[in-house]
């Protein structure tokens, strides 16, 4: 398939800084306990996150039973994985993409780079790592894929998964919907010897409200400037919202979406583990 230089933007100049196509993000709302769910620079919400896995890692050896989530939102940024920091053009993609108001930060799990923002609903799952062998990589995406599959159907979405040709971040344990993604996913295993603590950090991003377009047209335009050939195809992903226009039944949502589900996906955790520690 052929697909635009850095997904539809009007010049080829790598040097080009107009605003990218806008992606409309929802305001926050007003679901949720307070200081819970809100939009955060992404850099906190990643500082959090370790701040929960070292916690949870000191803990293993007390074989703590209550599985640790945080349910998160951002403000929009694109959101890279260590590998993307090697691209040649790296650092000249960051400059140019925060000028026009998408920060670029990297998380500690694998992948390649995602869309965030208001619109994306952020789940992250800690496990301490003191007996590696209890689990498996299939077991730990099943932990954080199955509360959102759950979820997407309460609003009458089915979705399962699996891979994606051509859409951006892709692998075998994305959460698809209608032959699209519609949410992705990734992990990092570290420590777990026995001198050394360890947690598995597992993360997924629904994409709950969101351009999914343009969207993909950000990732895109990262890895031009970054000097990568990778482009995605923006038909490969899609969002709950555009799922839910095609039934033309009432789901019982308004205002903020993305809040609703956070809502409703901390729900689902309850119902699955019976107790949880839901962190900030």
């Amino acid at each position: 398939m052929t697909m635009p230089p850095y997904g539809g933007f009007a010049t080829d100049d790598p040097t080009h800084t107009s605003p990218p196509t806008n992606i409309p993000w929802p305001a926050n709302g007003a679901f949720g306990p307070p200081g819970f769910y809100e939009c955060l620079h992404p850099n906190e919400h990643i500082a959090r996150d370790r701040s929960v896995a070292q916690a949870v890692a000191q803990a293993a050896p007390k074989n703590t039973s209550i599985p640790s989530f945080r349910l998160w939102r951002s403000t929009p940024a694109v959101i890279a994985s260590s590998a993307d920091t090697r691209l040649p053009h790296f650092d000249f993609a960051v400059q140019r993409l925060t000028q026009q108001g998408w920060p670029v930060v990297v998380r500690d799990t694998g992948g390649s780079a995602i869309p965030n923002g208001p619109g994306v609903v952020n789940l992250s799952l800690f496990i301490p790592r003191s007996d590696p062998s209890s689990l498996d990589i299939d077991a730990v995406y099943r932990l954080i894929c199955d509360p959102i599959i759950e979820t997407l159907a309460h609003w009458g979405v089915r979705a399962q998964m699996g891979a994606v040709d051509d859409a951006f971040c892709d692998g075998r344990y994305n959460i698809v919907a209608g032959g699209r993604k519609i949410a992705g996913t990734a992990q990092a295993w570290r420590g777990g010897g026995r001198e050394t603590p360890g947690y598995i950090l597992a993360h997924a991003a629904l994409f709950a409200d969101i351009d999914t377009i343009a969207a993909t047209n950000i990732v895109n335009r990262f890895y031009y400037l970054a000097g990568s050939d990778l482009r995605f195809d923006p038909a490969a992903a899609t969002c709950l919202r555009a799922r839910m226009a095609r039934d033309p039944a009432d789901h019982g949502f308004n205002g903020d979406l993305s809040m609703r589900v956070c809502a409703r996906l901390a729900d689902a955790l309850t119902r699955r583990h019976g107790e949880v520690s839901l962190h900030p």
